[in-house]
């Protein structure tokens, strides 16, 4: 069995991964939103953002036990690691494809995705 590597884009989104809610109760829809949205705002977005898709593709495939995961994304230094990250990430993908379907710019505040 393989261990993931991760790029220095996944390390970024990863890092963003946080719960900013008073209780710590956000969706998940909203910790991955909240990690896209504080990805570089660099010339080249679109092609971070489907680097990034590629990665967490490939995380979301089941290739990787879920155990295995989360002990690596603790290494990642995310706030937030999700218990099934596997499941996490299939609910990722189609969340990413519309964010990147809207020109991968950040929301502005209040705004849902």
């Amino acid at each position: 069995m393989s261990t993931p590597v991760f790029s220095a884009t996944f390390l970024k989104f990863a890092r963003g991964l946080v719960d900013l809610t008073p209780g710590y109760n956000s969706s998940n829809k909203e910790i991955i939103l909240t990690a896209l949205d504080n990805m570089p705002r660099e010339h080249d977005r679109p092609s971070i953002l489907s680097e990034l898709r590629i990665a967490i593709a490939d995380l979301a495939s089941g290739q990787y036990p879920d155990q295995k995961l989360v002990s690596m994304l603790w290494t990642t230094g995310a706030r937030v690691v999700p218990r099934h990250p596997t499941e996490f990430f299939k609910e990722a993908l189609p969340i990413l494809d519309r964010y990147i379907a809207k020109g991968g710019a950040p929301r502005r505040w209040g705004e849902e995705e």
